[in-house]
């Protein structure tokens, strides 16, 4: 499943440990990378983006994580 909201906003460590938790064993998350790296930063200067991202928690997701998701905006090259 595509986690969505982490493109909308950063999630909390709390989340991701429950949505590990609460999830049967072989589930597969899909992580959608934040829109302020991609849409509002469009990929400059993004080492303490791209750190609060990772902070946030979504490698405690750990065997059930799967592929990171960005999502570009259509305008860019």
């Amino acid at each position: 499943i595509e986690i969505n909201g982490s493109f909308y906003s950063l999630q909390t460590p709390q989340r991701y440990l429950g949505w590990r938790e609460e999830t049967p064993d072989g589930f597969v998350f899909a992580v959608k990378g934040p829109r302020y790296i991609t849409h509002v930063r469009r990929l400059k200067d993004i080492e303490e983006p791209m750190a609060n991202f990772f902070a946030s928690g979504p490698l405690l997701l750990g065997e059930k994580l799967g592929p990171f998701l960005w999502q570009f905006p259509p305008n860019m090259k």
